[in-house]
């Protein structure tokens, strides 16, 4: 059972191994990843290949040489490295960082912990914050390097490995303003800005600041649309008795009758729910007008108000005319 209910916004291949899941990981990223693998190891296998020249469809004698274009790569090392967040970086130095995270309420008893070297039990860590027992849970994948706090990140996919710095609270603000608000971060939404930031930064519910950071970014709101558009509530109109309030409609087109009707008008009393139907061929102003003087005034008697949309039937003069001439209050719809 996956936790994704939504593809599109599935986020499973970018949790932390050590983070714990409600339920089971996403097939669709469990896939992707098989998708991914298999196709690195088609490309090293044409590379083979062509560099040792044993391609069946074009065959290279064993006695020419054969070069090929390689292109620079990195070892993992080297890549774990540069993922490693330096503190030239953030503008303040290995003591100013580690002041801050000594200082700071949630990481200053880990920081002890760690350079003590050992680990509290669960009954010690109650009085702590919930931002401290939740490092203390994660205790495995936080490291010192250089005096620092760091947490290691691996994705479940397997992709991507990260050493990412634990950001004190009064960092926070100062990282997400580079991170999202700085020219060259592009203001990028919520899902991109998270694994931007993931590359680098951890803390304690960073997803929840971060979506928080970015409704509130005046940029942002001025310049993306809304996910969905912004709809008036639905109010009421309350009768207290019978011909109160009409309200009518056109439905239609339909298949044509016999008779050549294709259109349905409809007239229902608000009070009793009553429906009277009426087949007609066209949504004429005077066709509107004629059936509701004579088939439904005319039986019922005069309401003390219409309601319909704005048709043009609706909207004519002629009914403009009926609805004065009985001195009906002719109401509509915002669309």
């Amino acid at each position: 059972m996956s936790r994704c209910h939504n593809p599109r916004e599935c986020d499973c291949s970018q949790v932390d191994n050590l983070d714990f899941l409600k339920c089971g990981p996403c097939k669709k990223c469990h896939k992707r990843a098989i998708d991914m693998d298999s196709s690195l190891v088609n490309l090293s296998e044409m590379l083979n290949q062509t560099i040792t020249g044993q391609n069946k469809d074009d065959p290279v004698p064993s006695n020419e040489i054969i070069t090929a274009p390689i292109c620079k790569v990195k070892t993992r090392q080297q890549v774990k490295d540069q993922n490693i967040w330096t503190p030239w970086e953030g503008g303040h130095s290995e003591t100013e960082l580690h002041k801050m995270q000594e200082n700071d309420p949630d990481l200053g008893p880990l920081l002890k912990w760690k350079e003590s070297g050992h680990r509290p039990t669960n009954s010690d860590i109650q009085q702590n914050s919930a931002a401290t027992r939740h490092y203390w849970h994660i205790w495995d994948s936080i490291v010192l390097i250089n005096g620092l706090l760091y947490k290691q990140f691996s994705r479940r996919d397997g992709v991507e490995d990260h050493t990412q710095f634990l950001v004190p609270f009064l960092l926070k603000r100062e990282i997400l303003e580079k991170m999202h608000n700085s020219l060259l971060s592009g203001h990028l939404g919520k899902k991109k800005t998270k694994a931007k930031l993931s590359q680098r930064y951890y803390w304690y519910e960073m997803r929840e600041d971060i979506d928080i950071w970015i409704s509130q970014c005046d940029i942002c709101g001025a310049n993306k649309p809304p996910n969905k558009s912004s709809r008036a509530p639905l109010g009421t109109m309350p009768v207290g008795a019978p011909l109160d309030r009409l309200a009518t409609d056109f439905l239609g087109p339909l298949p044509t009758t016999p008779r050549g009707n294709k259109f349905i008008l409809t007239v229902t009393d608000y009070f009793t729910k009553w429906v009277e139907v009426f087949p007609v061929k066209d949504q004429t102003a005077v066709v509107c007008a004629q059936l509701i003087l004579n088939e439904v005034i005319c039986r019922f008697g005069s309401p003390l108000a219409i309601h319909s949309d704005q048709g043009r039937a609706y909207e004519s003069q002629i009914f403009q005319e009926l609805c004065k001439i009985l001195e009906i209050r002719k109401t509509r719809t915002n669309h």
